[in-house]
């Protein structure tokens, strides 16, 4: 299987370490971006110009329709904590299956 652009799709894109990835991920030229946030809008962070803008949330695997393509490196920062940490399990199995 060959692709012709990589695609690279962030969860968690707006916590500390996600903005500093994006920032990094900036000057990937010859990649597809794909950003996804739950909560938190992107702001005054600096967005790639070839980054596409997803709300979602691992809990509710529909919100991942249209986020990952086949091919996709993946790299998720979401860290849910508190009360929510108990659905992290659930959270990683929804992103896990989208990504199959």
């Amino acid at each position: 299987m060959s692709f012709s652009r990589k695609c690279i799709a962030v969860t968690g894109a707006s916590s500390f370490i996600g903005r500093h990835i994006v920032d990094a991920l900036s000057g990937f030229d010859d990649a597809d971006i794909r950003l996804m946030t739950h909560v938190r809008p992107l702001g005054d962070m600096v967005r790639p110009r070839n980054a596409a803008l997803f709300q979602g949330d691992l809990l509710k695997p529909e919100t991942l329709d249209g986020f990952l393509e086949p091919g996709c490196t993946v790299i998720n920062l979401v860290n849910l904590i508190g009360p929510a940490e108990k659905d992290s399990r659930t959270a990683m199995t929804n992103l896990a299956m989208a990504c199959r």
